[in-house]
């Protein structure tokens, strides 16, 4: 059978025995001391440099944009509920309340109403606008107009 003749040579045989095919590996200069040359070039290492911050800043970027549509969105979501509020109290009303209730009147609400002082997040101001309705019809006396802004 086939066996090791040095660390760098090989012997191979066949199961049998028969036949040997011996190789021999040479190992330069330049290969033995490759190990010392083998490391990256400062372009490589620059341009390595400029990809990933580039990379980071993008996903910063990223991040900072993904977190400002959502801080948008919920003071969107937050405004529509308190268009949503202020018509609820409007159906409520009796029809004394409508035709006598104080025109314009300015209203406060916050992101957060239930937050300490100073916690409560964005301020929305709004006011609450009843008028006659714009019609000429012979009814015109008995509907109002309701508006209610939130800027």
């Amino acid at each position: 059978m086939g066996h090791c003749i040095s660390n760098y040579e090989t012997a191979g045989c066949l199961l049998s025995g028969c036949l040997r095919a011996n190789m021999r590996i040479d190992i330069s200069a330049n290969q033995q001391t490759g190990a010392l040359h083998s490391a990256f070039t400062r372009v490589e290492v620059m341009v390595g440099v400029l990809a990933m911050a580039i990379m980071l800043a993008g996903l910063y970027l990223g991040f900072s944009q993904g977190f400002a549509v959502i801080q948008a969105t919920r003071e969107n979501l937050r405004a529509t509920q308190i268009l949503q509020e202020k018509m609820e109290t409007i159906r409520l009303f009796q029809w004394e309340d409508i035709t006598t209730a104080q025109s314009p009147y300015g209203f406060t609400n916050y992101s957060y109403p239930l937050a300490a002082p100073g916690g409560q997040g964005t301020t929305f101001y709004g006011t609450r606008i009843i008028a006659s309705a714009p019609v000429t019809e012979s009814y015109s006396n008995d509907i109002r107009l309701v508006i209610i802004r939130v800027p």
